[in-house]
């Protein structure tokens, strides 16, 4: 998840373990997703006992209808219809709920004006020759800047810096549904 320089994956299980648990509550997780295609009795008591863990955020991601057994037991359901948008609100909403800041105070230390104002039509779906036009920059300059915000960030993708701009709140989401 490189769109999320602050979130990181520290264990990978594919649910038949002996002890999944005690294992996932050794590890001390903030966030447990899971895939609920199989609802066996199995699943159900993993979700029971890690539910009882106040700091485990259980999320879900499917494209099926959860019973309201399953669904009752876990903090979100992320479905694979969702767009961009929904999943980057949905992910943001957890992380706040955790603590995690994801604010703009973030961006005004480490982007430079010019910067901030780059990444912003970089989010908008604006190519290089573009931003230089609409800046009355050469394309060399926004290049280097492109190459200092994907450094200062860490972020190398265009959507994950558009999903950086969006939970800055750099844009605003209307603005990009319109532009593209």
């Amino acid at each position: 998840m490189t769109e999320f320089s602050y979130v990181s994956v520290v264990a990978a299980f594919d649910g038949t373990e002996p002890g999944l648990d005690l294992k996932i509550k050794n590890l001390k997780p903030d966030i447990v997703i899971v895939n609920p295609d199989k609802t066996d009795e199995l699943f159900k008591q993993l979700l029971l006992s890690l539910r009882k863990e106040p700091t485990i955020q259980l999320v879900a991601i499917t494209d099926h209808h959860l019973p309201d057994e399953i669904r009752g037991k876990l903090n979100e359901v992320i479905t694979t219809k969702m767009d961009k948008m929904a999943l980057t609100k949905v992910i943001n909403k957890i992380l706040l709920e955790k603590g995690v800041k994801t604010s703009s105070e973030e961006t005004d230390h480490r982007l430079s004006e010019r910067e901030t104002d780059i990444l912003k039509h970089v989010a908008y779906g604006q190519t290089n020759q573009e931003i230089a036009n609409k800046l009355f920059l050469s394309v060399h300059t926004v290049t280097t800047h492109r190459k200092n915000i994907t450094r200062k960030l860490g972020i190398k993708t265009v959507s994950g810096l558009t999903v950086y701009a969006l939970m800055n709140k750099l844009v605003i989401p209307s603005e990009i549904e319109k532009k593209n």
